[in-house]
């Protein structure tokens, strides 16, 4: 039996050590190749009797058995006891996670199966042979991994403590190197079986990490008497160390795997950033790779407001009080913590105490108030351009800090998001230059046209009206020769705000058609909507008074022509214009500062123009 065992230790060494030239995790094998050699090794040399036989529960191939308590690769568990130092401060969240945990299960829940049947079979009368971890934050111990016939008995659930009255608990004390007793009455005295197994003898020692902190420990028992007593006392240190190695290895693998994807997505994210040709498509990707890929509670993303720079807007909120926190608006002039964060362009992080009379401001003392979230951190973008930068503010109701490789990946995101913003809003500019009008801001008469025609074909697609408004500013010639022309320009700026405000500003068109002229067309509207619309736009400017830097300001009014362009496809935009032109033109005959409809009848009859009352 002897020769048999030793020739089967060896094979599997043998096999092992060949798998591993395969490369990738394949080369983990050649550490468990390394110890069925070492341990072919240890049993003939250690061997007391070369006729002491190996128990009978061990020769029957049904009780050797073996059992995976519960998962293996939680974060309460595997992560903060058999990491690599380096790699106990990240967190393990985003990319396949769920898919990449259940290959990292199997792979560890072998291996270390194959360690502890290796342990079973080597060394004489084991009864059970077990791998325990130590579960950092409850301070106990729980089982892992076991093998061997008692493994159908171990308690799953069982937890070791240092307050419990098992023999197995004294090794949560610092100055306990091993557990070595060959005459116990009773199994009970482990408090790991779910019933009294007649185990006489225990062999444990405790596992220790790279920062020599104790993260579990192994075990093994037998039902004969002293049957350790004479086992090398380096064989269970040595094995343990390996099972010790081959966990850290495996999770460090995992744990590179998920950095090279984590990795992989910010860079695509960073070709999105550069993609994208506006402003809203940058902040929109920033707060997806966020809400994909970082853990948080409430996520805002802060920046200033597009015209005004004294002011900023969270233009993305997510998770809590998101109903509250989105599109508002905020004084750069306030004291909150945000506020500041965005004004400076640096980093923050807090623990937040939430106290009654401690409770931190994030813009001003106006905002709803959450008392469940305990951890801040914003990260802020810098750039030359203003608009440019921005702020992430997270917050979590847990207060652990982000880990050093978190806040790595949220500095490059912003940091680059911040680069692709400066070209988006560079763009933008040069795109406004060619498509606005450079004193109003409005579109420009080609823009205006391109828009009209591509809405044309829109409105005649999904059977809607275009209310077209052309408008002209009542004896404007003379307002030049008797002010001036700042003058004037002054009055056509405030008459485009005044217009702007009475329109929607996100659905309808509104361009200065040239001089004092400007044309505004409502998109989806009814004949009374069109009235009612050019008559409200012209009673606004009536009652405005513009400041012209004189004593008093002046008041001015227009004269408007409307016409409704229908779906029927029977006139172009061109020729819808010029209706809403002729309609102007009626109006200034009629004494200025009205509306005036142009209105059709039947081809053959010609048109007719309806008045406004004034």
């Amino acid at each position: 039996m002897n020769s048999r065992l030793t020739y089967i230790l060896c094979s599997l060494g043998g096999i092992f050590v060949g798998l591993s030239f395969l490369g990738g995790l394949w080369m983990l094998l050649a550490l468990v190749g390394l110890l069925a050699f070492v341990f072919a090794y240890i049993y003939n040399s250690s061997r007391d009797s070369s006729d002491a036989p190996i128990p009978s529960v061990i020769q029957r191939s049904g009780d050797t058995s073996s059992f995976k308590m519960a998962r293996i690769t939680t974060k309460t568990a595997l992560v903060t006891t058999l990491a690599p130092e380096h790699v106990q401060e990240e967190p393990l969240i985003g990319y396949k996670q769920e898919e990449l945990w259940r290959k990292v299960d199997q792979e560890l829940s072998q291996s270390l199966g194959n360690e502890l049947t290796i342990l079973l079979r080597l060394i004489p009368n084991i009864h059970t042979a077990a791998y325990f971890l130590l579960r950092s934050k409850e301070n106990v111990f729980i089982p892992l991994k076991v093998v061997g016939a008692g493994a159908s008995k171990i308690n799953g659930q069982a937890r070791i403590g240092a307050q419990s009255s098992s023999l197995l608990s004294r090794l949560l004390k610092v100055n306990e190197t091993q557990i070595l007793e060959g005459d116990l009455t009773s199994g009970k005295a482990l408090q790991i079986y779910k019933e009294d197994v007649p185990v006489k003898s225990v062999f444990a020692i405790p596992i220790t990490n790279q920062k020599k902190v104790r993260c579990g420990f192994l075990m093994i028992d037998s039902l004969q008497l002293n049957a350790f007593n004479n086992l090398s006392p380096d064989v269970l240190p040595f094995a343990a160390g390996i099972m010790q190695l081959l966990s850290t290895k495996i999770y460090a693998a995992a744990y590179n795997y998920i950095q090279q994807e984590q990795y992989a997505v910010l860079y695509e994210y960073q070709q999105k950033f550069f993609d994208s040709m506006s402003v809203k498509d940058v902040y929109r990707h920033i707060g997806e790779y966020i809400e994909n890929y970082v853990p948080f509670d409430r996520m805002m993303l802060l920046a200033r407001d597009l015209q005004d720079e004294d002011k900023g807007k969270v233009v993305v909120a997510k998770g809590e009080d998101s109903d509250f926190f989105k599109d508002m608006e905020f004084s750069l002039n306030d004291k909150g913590v945000l506020v500041y964060a965005l004004n400076r362009s640096m980093p923050i992080e807090r623990l937040l105490k939430n106290d009654k009379g401690d409770f931190t401001i994030r813009f001003n003392a106006e905002e709803r108030r959450n008392d469940s979230l305990h951890y801040l951190c914003a990260t802020s973008s810098t750039s030359d351009i203003p608009i440019a930068n921005f702020t992430i503010a997270l917050e979590k109701k847990n207060p652990t800090a982000y880990s050093e490789h978190d806040k790595i990946r949220l500095r490059t995101i912003a940091r680059t998001a911040s680069f692709a913003l400066e070209r988006v809003v560079q763009f933008e500019k040069g795109k406004d230059l060619a498509m606005r009008d450079g004193l109003t801001g409005l579109m420009n008469h080609r823009t205006m046209h391109e828009k009209l025609n591509i809405e044309k074909m829109r409105a005649e697609r999904q059977k809607i009206n275009i209310g077209l408004l052309m408008m002209d500013i009542d004896k404007f010639k003379s307002i030049n020769d008797t002010y001036g022309h700042p003058a004037g320009d002054e009055i056509i700026k405030g008459i485009a705000k005044t217009i702007v405000a009475e329109v929607r500003s996100e659905i309808d068109i509104v361009a200065r058609y040239g001089g004092e002229e400007f044309v505004v067309a409502l998109i989806d509207t009814s004949e009374a909507g069109l009235k009612e619309t050019a008559e409200r736009i012209r009673l606004a400017i009536e009652k405005a008074s513009f400041d012209i830097k004189q004593k008093l300001p002046l008041k001015v009014t227009v004269s408007i022509g409307a016409y409704l362009k229908r779906p029927d496809g029977r006139y172009s935009m061109a020729e819808s214009l010029k209706f809403a032109d002729s309609a102007l033109y009626k109006a200034k005959e009629g004494g200025r500062n009205q509306v005036v409809e142009y209105l059709e009848t039947e081809p053959e009859k010609g048109v007719i123009l309806e008045e406004a009352h004034q």
